[in-house]
């Protein structure tokens, strides 16, 4: 790839990054790391088998901004065990990153198959009617699979999400001076 002058993105995980691989990534074209960092709670990030501690994210992505190479970060809402204070975490963390390609917001879809999704399944949140699934995807605000959230309290939430990543990417591409 270095040898043919080739420019991609990839997706990778923050607890894989380093500065001796990021080093690499830059010096083969790589312009573009699409990070899924997810949740700001320690409790979640647990609970999604993530593997990362908050702090062990923000050791990380203080090595990512030192290496000049281009990020987004993937943030994402909405899972079962889920809290007010877990989302508070959540929305606290989108708003101190500033990757250079902005932020990509997803509301928590179960799908079928996957842990979650049995969790969901044995707590009564997953629709019986296949046809309900169509209301159903990362972006929907149909999605509440939260239940220890009070509903008005979680619109709230992902409104505030989707502010966070919309002037993310306005800062991204360069239509806004400021990040609040």
């Amino acid at each position: 790839i270095r040898d043919r002058g080739i420019r991609y993105w990839c997706n990778t995980r923050l607890d894989l990054l380093d500065e001796e691989l990021l080093a690499l990534l830059a010096e083969s074209g790589c312009h573009n790391l699409s990070i899924g960092i997810e949740s700001g709670s320690d409790r979640i990030l647990r609970s999604i088998q993530k593997d990362i501690s908050r702090s062990t994210m923000e050791e990380k992505l203080r090595i990512l901004e030192r290496s000049g190479v281009g990020w987004s970060a993937f943030f994402m809402i909405g899972f079962p065990e889920e809290r007010v204070e877990d989302l508070e975490l959540t929305l606290d963390l989108m708003q101190q990153v500033k990757p250079p390609h902005g932020i990509i917001f997803s509301i928590f879809t179960p799908y079928e198959g996957t842990p979650l999704y049995d969790e969901c399944e044995h707590l009564g949140l997953t629709p019986k009617d296949v046809d309900e699934w169509s209301r159903f995807s990362h972006q929907s605000p149909e999605n509440y699979f939260a239940p220890k959230v009070p509903r008005e309290i979680f619109a709230d939430c992902v409104k505030r999400a989707v502010d966070i990543a919309d002037r993310s990417r306005k800062h991204a591409q360069g239509l806004d001076d400021t990040r609040s």
